[in-house]
């Protein structure tokens, strides 16, 4: 294992409870919730020499390990399945423990101990990846009847991107819990900027803002959020409570989102098809740092609309958090971010919800031939498709509505980027409208039609009217 590695490693769980957990996966002595991704750039060492592994150093905890939280030794097996691989590299190798194998093929067993109370390191490496590529690949591990899985994706890309997260809180105005979701996604919003996409799925019987497309993925309780759609249920408003229960800190698991690198730049333009406005013609710019043979990805479009209201029963927020409710209604929640809701009647009136879908395209797997294969890096991909407003009943004004795009790993079913744009005139191109008003023929915008100051990174942007791919930091 070679101990100079620069690894970057993403936990798309962050810690939660050992509590009936006999084994458990965890990094740096944070344990995962089962099935937790992580993300590991290819990076090169000291001897130039590009590496993807989970433990770049071969001391203590400071890898991907297993823990024994009992105080017996424990006994298993462990099976390593390889679901992607393009990344070719020339020598694959698993460690469980003392345990190790060079892996052939895309499925390989072994079995393991672990000490009583201890842990031993799991650790998988890929040495000297010869492409640009992706590897993804899952651990399980049995002990009795005991189950515990980790997955991991190794990436080597050509280019890097600005990476965009997206929640999906899951809420409704029955949901008397649900305001502090409202919270936490204003706190998102004013924390992150540009790069949090943000969207309210209200869901429920009598739910006035429920959609239909939607119901194949809401959940079983509310409030709920996913993040990336990584497969890790968290509070919207606490996330995985990294800062406690009753504080926002759901921030901690979205900038954690955003620092994983992806093997894909996400751009989006939106415009309205006709003058009557019925249709949205969604128009996205996909550019891969990998190259592959298959295009297991797909584009998901999505209208969201601020600012909804209403004034009957149905649109009141149910509110556990009022003191009209109880006295001492959310006295734990001590910051000052809820205390609004604490003034707040227990059925409020007048609320105004946003970030809110009223209709899609592809929502659960995608927009089929949205991506086509071969993915070559750095060429890249463009697919427009139109969203209806068409007997959409729950829109209320047109003018609030705003274009989300998320591109969609088919084969995890992970979010690997996401975009958000307002949505521009019939008849215009809102990108050379926004370069005609500038008085610098050189200026630089991005697809969103934002102009950008200083050196440009890795990227598509517009520049004098025409499209200008960055190929490398610079113009």
């Amino acid at each position: 294992m070679n101990r100079f590695l620069l690894t970057t490693l993403f936990l798309s769980a962050l810690a939660f409870s050992a509590k009936g957990q006999d084994v458990q996966f965890a990094y740096k002595g944070q344990l995962l919730e089962d099935g937790a991704i992580v993300t590991i750039a290819a990076e090169k060492d000291v001897w130039d020499d590009l590496n993807c592994e989970t433990n770049p150093v071969d001391s203590g905890d400071a890898g991907l390990i297993l823990k024994n939280n009992t105080s017996t030794p424990l006994t298993g097996n462990g099976t390593l399945s390889i679901t992607t691989n393009t990344l070719s590299p020339r020598r694959v190798q698993w460690c469980m423990g003392s345990n190790c194998d060079i892996v052939e093929g895309n499925t390989h067993e072994k079995g393991f101990s672990v000490p009583a109370n201890g842990y031993i390191q799991t650790q998988f490496d890929a040495v000297n990846p010869s492409e640009n590529g992706l590897l993804a690949a899952t651990i399980t591990v049995t002990t009795g009847s005991t189950t515990r899985s980790v997955r991991i994706r190794m990436l080597n890309s050509s280019q890097s991107f600005v990476r965009r997260s997206v929640i999906e809180e899951f809420t409704g105005t029955w949901c008397g819990y649900c305001p502090r979701g409202m919270v936490g996604l204003s706190r998102l919003d004013e924390d992150f900027a540009d790069r949090a996409v943000l969207i309210a799925v209200h869901g429920g019987t009598g739910e006035p803002m429920a959609i239909t497309s939607y119901e194949p993925l809401l959940p079983s309780s509310y409030p709920q959020a996913v993040i990336d759609r990584n497969g890790v249920k968290v509070d919207p408003y606490y996330g995985t409570g990294t800062k406690g229960e009753y504080h926002y800190g759901v921030d901690v698991d979205f900038a954690a989102a955003l620092s994983v690198p992806t093997e894909a730049g996400l751009e989006l333009t939106a415009q309205w098809a006709d003058a009557q406005q019925w249709d949205v013609r969604f128009t996205a710019t996909t550019t891969f740092g990998i190259n592959s043979a298959a295009a297991p990805y797909r584009l998901v479009f999505i209208l969201t609309e601020d600012g909804l209201t209403g004034t009957t029963s149905g649109w009141e927020q149910l509110n556990y958090f009022s003191l009209a409710y109880s006295p001492s209604a959310g006295r734990d929640y001590t910051d000052d971010d809820l205390q609004s809701w604490r003034d707040a009647a227990y059925k409020a009136q007048g609320v105004v919800y946003n970030h809110v879908p009223v209709n899609t395209l592809g929502i659960k797997d995608g927009i089929n031939g949205s991506i086509t294969a071969p993915i070559v890096a750095g060429q890249p991909q463009t697919y427009s498709g139109d969203v209806t407003t068409l007997n959409v009943k729950l829109i209320q004004d047109k003018s609030r509505l705003s274009a989300v795009a998320l591109l969609l790993n088919t084969e995890t079913g992970q979010v690997v980027n996401a975009a958000k744009t307002a949505i521009q005139p019939f008849g215009t191109n809102a990108i050379q409208a926004v370069v005609d008003r500038s008085q610098q023929a050189d200026a630089v915008y991005d697809l969103q039609g934002r102009r950008i100051s200083g050196v440009p990174a890795r990227g598509l942007y517009v520049q004098g009217g025409r499209k200008h791919l960055v190929r490398a930091t610079g113009r």
